[in-house]
């Protein structure tokens, strides 16, 4: 029995109560749990001691600046900084043996700390040197890898129109992941348009791959023209696309989803999967954003077609040995469809019924499976129950495909 749209609530609760959602969604508990860009520097940090005593200093710096040293923290930094010697900068300074960390007491307030620094690092002297200082590293191999990535760090700290900003994207491009690491993050800092290229080419590379995203979700809306040109090149590397979307779900506000629905719109194949899984994660980590429904729906039943069309060739496929791989390919085509398309009705139709609904049709549970039909029955508007159901409904494979026939003459190329 199924009930209609308009049925009251007290007769919608009870369903709702029996069909229960069976997983949580991962994607909410990971970012509700943990502070990924503070983990990373922490971590950049420790490892930084062992490369350069001056680039753990100016990572000891940037913890300070953002307000993420503690008090044991400071005290250990104080007892700790004698032990820090001067290396590349501080030789080129005639520092040698120096220690470059001063130590943090209680006269030293932090925010006067901090802000001597970067005097310092915006003085016309210091840019003067470390320009002439970055030109000598930069003709040289393996040797100057540590000088780039100090000079990647420090540019990190200076003001955006400072001369050596315009280095920042040699060093992007450099060969070296980790020299490109540290430049990124440095761009991700001073948000520069003209880094985006430079920073998106890094998402192809898997060493440069993670820091590339974090800096573009630090560049938030304004790297998304970029980012749109990239996914629409279907010139560029299928691996780059990916990475592409997997950036714009993670900024995830009107404007991605808009573009990544429109991708959809082009029929891009190989992206379809990752799209739909992007927009899927938009929804589940962000539930107040609003998706354009006429966009979603259209790209719905494009699915819904392919669906359809498959079941029917597999169903007219010969059953002989040389076909075994491509039924395979068909079935598994058929199962990702059909995942798909309730990714994307949870995008316009409360996520919650529809993923709970779609959990118990998984489950092959006859209770399980009538409980989400009806719920389903009482979710989706008319338009779109005349044509979800057929596809869920427990039928024989003839009468199905003359179902699906029926729904592929009923719809409009889309």
């Amino acid at each position: 029995m199924f009930i209609g749209n308009g049925c009251e609530d007290n007769v919608v609760d009870p369903i709702r109560e029996k069909i229960k959602r069976k997983w949580r969604n991962a994607y909410k508990d990971v970012a509700e749990k943990l502070d990924e860009d503070y983990a990373k520097l922490v971590f950049d940090t420790i490892e930084s001691k062992n490369r350069s005593s001056v680039l753990y200093a100016m990572h000891l710096f940037d913890l300070l600046e953002r307000d993420k040293l503690t008090p044991e923290i400071k005290r250990v930094i104080s007892q700790k900084a004698g032990e820090v010697t001067a290396t590349s900068l501080g030789d080129l300074l005639s520092a040698e043996g120096a220690t470059w960390f001063p130590e943090i007491d209680d006269d030293i307030t932090q925010e006067n700390f901090v802000n001597d620094i970067r005097e310092v690092i915006s003085s016309d002297a210091y840019q003067q040197v470390m320009r002439l200082y970055l030109e000598e590293i930069m003709e040289k191999s393996e040797r100057s890898e540590i000088g780039k990535m100090e000079m990647a760090k420090v540019i990190g700290f200076m003001d955006r129109d400072a001369p050596l900003v315009k280095k920042l994207e040699a060093l992007i491009s450099d060969d070296s992941p980790e020299v490109s690491c540290c430049a990124i993050k440095s761009a991700a800092r001073l948000k520069k348009f003209e880094h985006i290229p430079a920073i998106v080419h890094k998402l192809g590379n898997p060493e440069t791959h993670e820091e590339a995203v974090s800096a573009l979700k630090a560049y938030g809306h304004s790297a998304v023209h970029t980012l749109e040109e990239y996914l629409r090149d279907n010139k560029k590397d299928i691996k780059l696309r990916k990475a592409v979307v997997k950036v714009l779900a993670i900024i995830g506000s009107q404007k991605e989803i808009r573009v990544l629905l429109g991708e959809l719109g082009r029929k891009t194949e190989e992206l379809e999967t990752e799209i739909i899984d992007a927009l899927d994660r938009i929804r589940s980590e962000k539930a107040d954003i609003r998706f354009p429904a006429e966009m979603a729906k259209k790209v719905t039943l494009s699915i819904i077609k392919k669906y359809c069309q498959t079941f029917i060739d597999l169903q007219n496929l010969e059953s002989h040995k040389k076909n075994e791989e491509i039924r395979h390919r068909m079935e598994t085509n058929l199962e990702t469809h059909f995942m798909n398309i309730f990714k994307l009705l949870g995008l316009y139709y409360p996520k919650e019924d529809v993923v709970t609904a779609f959990q118990n049709l998984k489950t092959g549970n006859k209770d399980s499976i009538d409980y989400a039909i009806e719920h389903l029955d009482i979710t989706l508007k008319k338009d779109m129950k005349d044509i979800i159901l057929p596809l869920i409904e427990d039928l024989a494979p003839s009468n199905r495909q003359r179902k699906f026939q029926k729904i592929l003459r009923n719809l409009s190329p889309v």
